[in-house]
């Protein structure tokens, strides 16, 4: 099935079903709410920097991971392995970011 197909389809889907789309909805935001929380926090902790505030981020984390996990079940290019290995790599760019006095940079690791 062509993605655009299958997007149409789910969004038909859930105008269709009112009370889906609700829990659906719920759920959504606590995920949301949760990634942001966690982004926010390795911020505050020097640990994390961040290219876009935080919630931005966290949706962009969230429509990773969830577009992973159905790429793994409904194809074969994409196995939970990889998958991951590049969410991995997505996260440890937060770290990257962070500025050239942190200490991993005075060990002779750079981050640009």
């Amino acid at each position: 099935m062509h993605l655009g197909i299958f997007v149409e389809e789910m969004r038909h889907g859930a105008t269709q079903a009112g009370a889906f789309r609700d829990i659906f909805e719920s759920a959504n935001v606590e995920w949301l709410e949760m990634l942001a929380g966690i982004l926010e926090e390795g911020v505050a902790q020097g640990e994390l920097m961040l290219g876009q505030e935080p919630r931005a981020e966290a949706m962009a984390l969230a429509a990773a991971i969830d577009g992973f996990a159905l790429h793994s079940r409904v194809t074969e290019h994409v196995d939970g392995v990889g998958a991951r290995r590049i969410l991995q790599t997505k996260i440890e760019a937060f770290r990257a970011r962070q500025p050239a006095d942190d200490s991993r940079t005075q060990e002779g690791h750079t981050h640009e």
